[in-house]
């Protein structure tokens, strides 16, 4: 029964923070049709796909307590991946905190009158994005579980396509120097 409402949180957190997630990442695109005020639509649409983001997070802590389909990455001495876990979910949360404190309160609240950013951003577009999309990774080392490892991999194609959805909507918002901008640093390292 674990096991399965944990599978019930992980795919429903996933697929609904992937759609809400998705919309929150084109203000821009957005306040072509209704305005400015899609900005803070699409900020308040954020706050939503993070609490789905949660409930994925519960699922996958959930999941190491189910009857069915957990097996451990390694067995007997699991201390040595759980520290690995907590090292490499330190190092990917660093990427996500540092471009957050470099994006300001753009990270969550959307604004028109936000401009480019710099500190590393000059270096990679999607810092965030990298160090979240990784820390999956970290998690389920720290859970020790393979199978969650293993559907960890769902999380790369997924943070990488919301990568696209932001470009687009942010060259709609800065327009040229955005796209030089793109045209000198890549999604997750400079070019």
């Amino acid at each position: 029964m674990i096991t399965l409402l944990s599978l019930v949180l992980i795919f429903f957190g996933a697929v609904l923070f992937s759609i809400f997630y998705m919309i929150s990442l084109q203000p821009a695109t957005l306040a072509l049709r209704i305005g400015e005020k899609a900005y803070k639509i699409c900020g308040r649409i954020r706050m939503i796909s993070m609490a789905f983001e949660f409930i994925t997070i519960a699922g996958y802590v959930l999941f190491i307590f189910g009857e069915y389909f957990n097996y451990g990455i390694l067995t007997g001495n699991s201390i040595v991946i759980r520290i690995i876990g907590v090292v490499f979910t330190a190092g990917t949360f660093g990427f996500m905190f540092y471009g957050m404190a470099a994006a300001g309160r753009e990270a969550a609240l959307p604004s028109k009158k936000t401009k480019l950013y710099g500190g590393i951003y000059n270096y990679m577009r999607h810092p965030q994005t990298l160090g979240e999309m990784l820390s999956w990774f970290g998690f389920a080392m720290i859970l020790n579980s393979l199978t969650l490892l293993i559907f960890s991999l769902v999380w790369l194609p997924l943070f990488i396509g919301y990568t696209v959805i932001e470009d687009n909507d942010l060259a709609v918002r800065f327009g040229k120097p955005y796209i030089e901008y793109t045209k000198k640093v890549g999604i997750f390292w400079k070019k």
